[in-house]
Parts: structure tokens; sequence; C-alpha cells
């Protein structure tokens, strides 16, 4: 980032949830985009975009996907999600 320029992000994920392939804008770097879970940055695009478009059912989770969680015991994190990101300034 140049002297005061401000950081702007362009970044795209695939949001399992809803089903939805989610592009934004954010005025912080890659390694510092506002998400609530961890997430790691991609390289490529087209894995993301490969993902998205191969989700037979987007946004819905198959009764027969699910699974009880044992009492007591916490969920496990679940594993980074991919994000593409570039720098726009």
């Amino acid at each position: 980032m140049l002297a005061g320029r401000l950081t702007v992000t362009l970044y795209v994920r695939h949001n399992e949830q809803v089903g939805a392939l989610r592009c934004s804008v954010s005025s912080r770097a890659p390694e510092a985009l506002p998400f609530g879970g961890s997430y790691r940055l991609a390289g490529d695009l087209t894995p993301i975009v490969d993902a998205f478009l191969a989700d037979p059912q987007p946004g819905a989770v198959l009764r027969s996907e699910l699974e009880d969680a044992p009492d007591g015991v916490d969920e496990p994190e679940p594993p980074p999600f991919p994000v593409w990101a570039r720098v726009l300034s």
C-alpha cells in the first residue's frame, strides 16, 4: 500500500450455507478480511467457482448428511474455507 492510500481488496468465496458465490470489497488486506471463521487464501479462483457450480442443491443440507453430536462434546472447528482475493490499490 502506498503511503496515504487506502487498501482495497476484492474477494470471492463460495458460501455453502446459502448456496451462493459471494463477491465483496474490503478496505482490509487479504490476510485480514472480516470473517468470523478461519479462511485460507486461494491462488486460483477456478476451484471456488467450480465448487459453487457443482453444488446439486445450493443452500440445502440433506437430512441424510446430518449427524447427532455426542453429549458433552464440542463441535470441531470447521476447516478453513478458500477465499480468492486481489488487492486493487
